[in-house]
């Protein structure tokens, strides 16, 4: 059986010795990705949180306008011609 060239040994060497590195950066990437994930969600929620505020203020004059448009405003009068 032939030998291992130097070539090979020098790859399997560099292989086994990059191991710890690459499982730290690994570590490393996970990390990121879980506080992107966390940002992600903070963020959703917040975005629901504007929507339902937008939501309530573009109701609330729609509901402010509509019953006092049908009644007299303070200090208007009766038409002349009519008495109370």
């Amino acid at each position: 059986m032939p030998r291992p060239s130097l070539f090979l040994k020098v790859f399997l060497i560099n292989k086994v010795s990059s191991r710890p590195q690459i499982k730290v950066e690994l570590e490393s990437v996970q990390d990121e990705l879980s506080g992107t994930r966390k940002d992600k969600f903070m963020l959703q929620a917040k975005v629901v949180e504007l929507r339902n505020s937008m939501k309530t203020l573009l109701l609330q004059p729609a509901a402010q306008t509509g019953p006092q448009a049908d009644s007299p405003q303070k200090g208007e009068a009766a038409s002349p011609g009519e008495t109370f």
